[in-house]
């Protein structure tokens, strides 16, 4: 049995209207959560080099004071290993 084109607009302006409203609401979520944020974070910087890897004993001791790890390189030298460590923690 057909469908009779007057019905399966019907359907479609249902589906459309149903997806839009969908879409909407989640525009209008995104608009109120990133207005939650009210002031960028301002961040200060160390920069840690070193002759050998880095302990997990120091990095702990570096997330105590509030340190984050933002970067980490590993060099083999002719004198042994040397590492370099970006630590990063929101300006106080």
């Amino acid at each position: 049995m057909p469908i009779a084109p007057r019905k399966v607009v019907e359907r479609l302006f249902t589906r459309a209207m149903k997806n839009r409203t969908a879409a909407g609401l989640v525009f209008v979520a995104l608009v109120c959560l990133n207005g939650c944020q009210t002031t960028p974070t301002s961040w200060e910087y160390k920069r840690i080099s070193h002759g050998g890897p880095l302990t997990e004993t120091e990095l702990d001791n570096f997330g105590h004071e509030g340190w984050i790890l933002s970067g980490y390189t590993k060099e083999e030298t002719p004198n042994g290993v040397w590492t370099e460590a970006i630590l990063r923690r929101p300006k106080k």
